[in-house]
């Protein structure tokens, strides 16, 4: 039974990293969240969806063709962590860099704590340094 839940949380994290970021439903976070949510990888911890949905769209506006891909994931008790690596184009404003239209990768490891078959609290932990390395780099 234990094993069972924990395998039903990691498919719920896979499932909105697949639906949200790759299939781009950036409306379908009421599917994986609840209202109450709390992102603690925001600048400052932030609470409900509309929070968790701003501190997405800077992703979704400044690049394009996202794809988010699962390298590695564990789960215990009611947290499921996940090591990801994000490709995408930079076709928008980020972080103070226009648009560079390179492609760039970024890995980073979230946490996100699982309460029937939702995701109520969220870390994430993202190489940000790299990638901006990545987008002012002077080659092309």
């Amino acid at each position: 039974m234990v094993n069972e839940l924990l395998e039903q949380n990691k498919t719920l994290v896979a499932d909105f990293i697949e639906s949200v970021w790759n299939d781009e439903r950036h409306e379908g976070f009421e599917r994986f969240w609840v209202d109450d949510c709390v992102n603690h990888t925001a600048p400052a911890a932030s609470e409900g969806l509309e929070s968790l949905r701003r501190t997405h769209q800077p992703f979704f506006d400044a690049f394009s063709h996202l794809r988010v891909e699962m390298l590695d994931q564990v789960a215990e008790g009611d947290r499921v962590v996940s090591r990801i690596a994000m490709t995408g184009t930079h076709v928008g404003d980020f972080m103070g860099v226009s648009a560079t239209t390179r492609r760039v990768r970024m890995e980073g490891i979230r946490i996100d704590r699982v309460r029937d078959n939702r995701i109520v609290e969220h870390w994430a932990q993202f190489d940000q340094v790299g990638l901006l390395a990545q987008l002012r780099s002077s080659e092309d």
